[in-house]
């Protein structure tokens, strides 16, 4: 069920006249967006359309990324291909990791990029594909950094540096215009909008790739098949999974009905799949992907369910032999792939998430645990942006649940996060520890004092008088003080204050 690629060009079908109107648009305005419903095919007509037809054409330098949980990153490294396309991969991370933080810091903009690139290369024009843009809000999730790398991109595009495409899921289409300078670039620069496919367009999708490979199908398999596909954009990966399948039981290169029969049709072949291969795994195997599957899902809030690129350390290490299962070719459930130096795994499609009732029961029953390891994950990453600042640990209720969590769920954690929990407990008890001192002092000089001014009392003379009644309305105020700003706090020091004065004043009334 992934997109197709530039390489599945020669099989790619169906939606001829939507890439047809990209290629003209890359040619008319800086700023292309592809906006359509999950499961519509936004990447695969640009990757097997709109960049096939540019390649041909040769006067394009293109490069795509998707932004992931650090957008200038990701930039980066496409840029420093281009940059340095002779470099060795571990000098290219090294280059990117340094470009990207330069780039945030405003040490070095994107057109200075851009214009190094296009001047090693004066006869043609970078265009830059952000896949799945909607991973800037999924996965990224600080405002300030999704604001800014926006305006990253808006800025080059103005400059007119670049042509820049990104392909968004349509629910994700509010938090695009909640940004103003974004929203008015739509506005100038009309977004391509991808909806369902016909019937004709589906019917040349199921059927041209076969006559390619001189595969035939039995008579009225093209027309169960299109009335069971119907009209929903998000069926396509469906379609294409089912397709596979079918593919995978030909007889003497001929598709049937039973083969078809046999998948479970359009709407049942992909949780059918999965349930077959769940089932088949052993107890102790069958909870690994529960556990994997739940790190694959990032609950959504006021969005749909999505997939997430997760790491070996949040699927649990153990479980990395499992993973390689899954995205194996019996299975391909999952698809692995590395990340700055790590190995990375993600669910094939987002249709296997609205459509396996097993892990729609898994998310489910994990939602609320999902939810908060989520946005725990973005207060652990401010806190590494920090430097590890005390002042971004948490406190209060955010702590207090988070050990909570950490009692019920150590498991389902990463080091890092279960580090970050502790290094925010350590630091509460410190705190803690220095007030209980500084209270503990605080009573045994305000004691002392209490004693030197009952000593000074018995033993006034007249020019001691007015000193020792201006050192005790002295102390009065310091404990009114103490009081107000240490609160409930100082409940137990409050009660000694009060003994004090009432001795203090009687003092006074005999000083008189």
């Amino acid at each position: 069920m992934s997109a197709f690629g530039e390489e599945d060009a020669a099989f790619f079908f169906g939606r001829e006249t939507f890439v047809n109107g990209l290629v003209q648009a890359v040619h008319k305005q800086p700023l292309i967006a592809v906006i359509g419903p999950s499961g519509s095919g936004k990447s695969s007509v640009v990757f097997a359309g709109l960049i096939s037809q540019l390649r041909e054409q040769g006067s394009w330098l293109i490069e795509s990324f998707r932004p992931g949980n650090q957008p200038f990153y990701q930039l980066a490294s496409a840029l420093v291909s281009q940059l340095e396309p002779k470099m060795g991969d571990t000098q290219q991370l090294r280059e990117a990791a340094g470009l990207a933080a330069d780039m945030q810091q405003g040490k070095v903009t994107l057109q200075q990029v851009v214009s190094r690139i296009t001047e090693r290369n004066p006869d043609k024009r970078l265009l830059l594909f952000a896949d799945q843009f909607e991973e800037l809000y999924t996965l990224c999730q600080v405002k300030e950094e999704q604001e800014r790398f926006a305006d990253t991109l808006l800025e080059a595009i103005h400059q007119k540096s670049l042509t820049l495409v990104f392909t968004l899921r349509a629910d994700f289409y509010g938090y695009v215009l909640s940004h103003r300078p974004l929203r008015d670039a739509l506005h100038e620069f009309t977004p391509q909008l991808l909806s369902s496919m016909n019937q004709e367009e589906l019917q040349a999708a199921i059927e041209q790739p076969t006559q390619k490979l001189e595969v035939q199908l039995e008579d009225g398999l093209t027309q169960r098949i299109l009335d069971d596909v119907g009209q929903e954009p998000g069926n396509l990966p469906l379609l294409e999974f089912a397709l596979t399948r079918l593919w995978e039981k030909q007889v003497n290169r001929v598709l049937t009905h039973q083969a078809y029969d046999e998948i479970g049709g359009v709407k049942k072949a992909i949780a059918n799949h999965a349930e077959q291969i769940y089932q088949q795994l052993s107890e102790a195997q069958q909870k690994q992907t529960q556990r994997i599957f739940l790190q694959l899902v990032r609950p959504g809030e006021g969005t749909e369910d999505t997939r997430r690129l997760a790491t070996r350390a949040e699927v649990g290490q153990d479980n990395w032999g499992l993973v390689s299962y899954l995205a194996g070719y019996q299975a391909r459930l999952v698809v692995t792939g590395r990340h700055e130096q790590e190995d990375t795994v993600e669910v094939v499609h987002e249709a296997l998430i609205r459509e396996w009732g097993t892990l729609r029961e898994w998310i489910n029953a994990n939602r609320q645990f999902r939810v908060w390891q989520e946005r725990l994950k973005v207060a652990l990453r401010e806190w590494k942006n920090s430097n590890h600042d005390s002042g971004a640990l948490l406190r209060g209720v955010p702590l207090t649940v988070a050990e909570d969590w950490l009692h019920k769920r150590v498991d389902e954690m990463t080091q890092e996060e279960r580090d970050f929990i502790q290094a925010s407990a350590q630091q509460r008890d410190r705190e803690k520890q220095q007030r209980d001192r500084r209270r503990q002092l605080t009573i045994i000089e305000l004691g002392s004092f209490s004693v030197v001014a009952l000593s000074l009392a018995a033993v006034a003379g007249v020019g001691w008088r007015s000193a020792a009644i201006s050192q005790i309305n002295s102390l009065t105020n310091t404990s009114d003080a103490l009081l107000n700003s240490n609160g409930r706090e100082a409940f137990k020091l409050t009660f000694l204050l009060l003994g004090g004065r009432i001795c203090f004043k009687q003092i006074l009334a005999f000083l008189r």
